[in-house]
């Protein structure tokens, strides 16, 4: 009887996660040179559910690469021209300028998510729950779930160019993604003041309620960046800062294991779960594993200096299909 019971919770609960669940949507999208680390990525998360939505920007996949997509259960594969808002797009910014515009994309095709998560073509997932968990629980409350560059398991909070030597003290120069990029775009002294050494809010990884209204201001900051020169590649993350630190519109912080960059962070892998962990105690399972600040498509670039739990390092790919 007690075994019967517990199998009938179990039912209930995966019921009740699956339904939970139902109005979430993850977002991603890439061309055919992205193809195999997009597909490592979904079938990342198709090995722990199922179920979930997941959608695909297709900014240039060949016509065999979106078959193979197809085949994993509900995806659903929109072209990217479709839903760019001028001609005058460079092709390899197509995903920066589409991330923000998830909530135009559920309208155009009558999709009826309401959390919305982004991730990069170039992340896998190794804990789908903690990303579904905190991401649903930051969006809800219509705020703006992202991760900060800015952490202890960066080796520099502030980036800044030397300039003049003059002993105990020295002229530096601001270097921060957010502040030297927006010099030049026409922004008044007080808003750049704003943006000073603020911390790079990485787009790789988001999430965002459909009715949250972040959306209508990224838009707007992303056409003004690019109205005034801007780079169209980095827009996105330009454009969110602007969202938070100048217009003060709410987020919250996921934590790193939301987005670990692996090219810029200490990695760790415990061979007891052959899992990766955060590098720094408590050692917690990593959620989202992300390639950022890595060289990708050379020989080997995926293999990097792991450390295990006694601190020994050795070399090990990081890459799903290798694990």
């Amino acid at each position: 009887m007690i075994i019967i019971y517990l199998n009938n919770c179990n039912k209930i609960l995966t019921l009740l996660y699956n339904m939970s669940h139902k109005e979430v949507a993850i977002f991603t999208g890439g061309d055919s040179k992205y193809f195999e680390l997009l597909n490592d990525l979904i079938i990342s998360i198709r090995k722990q559910n199922n179920d979930i939505n997941m959608i695909i920007i297709d900014s240039g996949l060949k016509a065999e690469q979106i078959e193979v997509l197809k085949n994993n259960n509900n995806i659903q594969i929109i072209n990217a021209e479709k839903m760019l808002i001028n001609d005058n797009i460079e092709r390899k910014s197509i995903i920066s300028i589409l991330r923000l515009r998830l909530k135009e994309i559920c309208v155009t095709y009558s999709l009826n998510y309401k959390i919305l998560i982004w991730l990069d073509a170039d992340t896998w997932v190794q804990n789908l729950e903690i990303l579904l968990k905190n991401c649903t629980n930051i969006a809800n409350k219509k705020k703006l779930a992202i991760v900060s560059q800015n952490s202890r398991n960066s080796e520099r909070s502030l980036y800044a160019q030397k300039i003049i030597e003059l002993g105990t003290w020295s002229l530096f120069r601001l270097r921060n993604i957010v502040y030297k990029n927006s010099k030049g775009l026409g922004l008044t002294n007080d808003m750049l003041t704003k943006l000073e050494a603020k911390p790079t809010l990485n787009s790789g990884v988001f999430a965002l309620h459909i009715d949250s209204p972040h959306w209508e201001k990224m838009r707007f900051w992303q056409q003004y960046i690019i109205d005034n020169g801007g780079k169209q590649f980095n827009s996105d993350q330009l454009s969110i800062g602007y969202t938070i630190y100048l217009d003060n519109y709410d987020y919250e912080l996921l934590p790193d294991t939301c987005n670990y960059l692996c090219g810029c962070y200490k990695l760790r892998y415990n061979e007891n779960t052959k899992k990766f962990v955060e590098y720094h105690s408590p050692y917690d399972e990593i959620s989202v594993m992300h390639f950022c600040g890595l060289t990708k498509f050379i020989k080997d670039w995926e293999m990097r200096e792991v450390y295990n739990m006694s601190d020994e390092k050795t070399m090990k790919s990081i890459l799903y299909a290798k694990q």
